[in-house]
């Protein structure tokens, strides 16, 4: 089995966005009071109205957010300062991690 690189990580928007802002209780991501909570917890690292600026035409708000909040998770992996949560493999012999 051919491993996967070790800088490919799994991340999870929903989780990376709960220790972003982990004093709000989301409202579903496509709601209006969702995606507002959303920008608001990604608003604590980046300048979301720029990053929404000039997006591609089609491009949904809620997969947009996610990919910011993967974003998020991507940094901290790429500065050591994510956290690792998991450490089991699937039945193929892949590492089963998700990084926040």
């Amino acid at each position: 089995m051919r491993e996967r690189p070790a800088h490919v990580v799994e991340v999870h928007p929903e989780l990376a966005l709960r220790r972003l802002a982990p004093d709000v209780g989301f409202a579903p991501k496509k709601s209006a009071r969702g995606a507002g909570q959303r920008i608001a917890a990604l608003a604590r690292w980046l300048d979301v109205p720029a990053a929404l600026a000039d997006l591609p035409a089609g491009a949904r708000l809620d997969d947009v957010l996610d990919a910011l909040a993967a974003a998020w998770s991507a940094e901290r992996f790429a500065t050591g300062t994510a956290e690792i949560l998991g450490a089991e493999w699937d039945d193929r012999g892949r590492a089963m991690r998700v990084v926040v």
